[in-house]
């Protein structure tokens, strides 16, 4: 039991105190850092197309930002969730589809065109095989996101169950898309809870 508990450290206290206040404060936005937020608010046009694979808090906040959002969730009772928020607000310009298993989920992103996304958020199930399906959809320029980077990729970061820098990509996906962003721009962000990665494609 000692070992779940090693990482509560007052610094990791102060951290999830500080997180807790900030979501409380602003409770519409999705789960990302604060600093993926500030990236997020100017970087986003009222033209930009936008997918995530994972629906959310997220769904509605880049819905009011962007021309057009392609959501993917495999969760039934989450997707009724995205439906009916959307359903509320009258969006028309949101798609939401529901893919049950790994398989059809990688099929939907598969479908979009190449260059057909401005931004592309990596959440949920399978990230490692989406991110990689992501990368050619994006448009050069394009920004890719993918949420609890740190679970899956080496870091400096501070927050726990961090993949060391001095460590390997968890799986050969990871392995495979570190090695096919490894000349574009990236910003790595961190709550010391979790953390939110940007990578820009050239």
């Amino acid at each position: 039991m000692g070992r779940r508990f090693r990482h509560w450290t007052p610094r990791y206290v102060w951290d999830r105190i500080d997180v807790w206040s900030y979501e409380h404060r602003g409770a519409s936005k999705p789960w990302l850092t604060r600093v993926a937020h500030e990236i997020l608010i100017p970087w986003l046009r009222t033209t930009d197309v936008v997918c995530e694979c994972g629906g959310g808090r997220s769904t509605i906040w880049f819905a009011q930002r962007t021309s057009r959002l392609i959501s993917i969730e495999h969760d039934p009772a989450w997707h009724a969730k995205v439906v009916d928020s959307l359903n509320a607000e009258c969006f028309e310009n949101v798609s939401v589809s529901l893919c049950l298993d790994k398989e059809s989920y990688v099929e939907r992103l598969s479908a979009l065109d190449e260059g057909a996304l401005d931004l592309c958020l990596i959440d949920g199930i399978a990230r490692d095989e989406y991110a990689l399906v992501a990368l050619s959809k994006l448009k050069t320029g394009g920004l890719l996101i993918v949420d609890n980077a740190k679970w899956f990729l080496p870091s400096n970061s501070r927050s726990p169950a961090s993949v060391p820098p001095s460590g390997v990509p968890v799986s050969g996906q990871w392995s495979k898309f570190q090695e096919m962003v490894g000349d574009w721009r990236s910003i790595w962000t961190s709550n010391g809870v979790w953390d939110t990665a940007f990578w820009i494609k050239p």
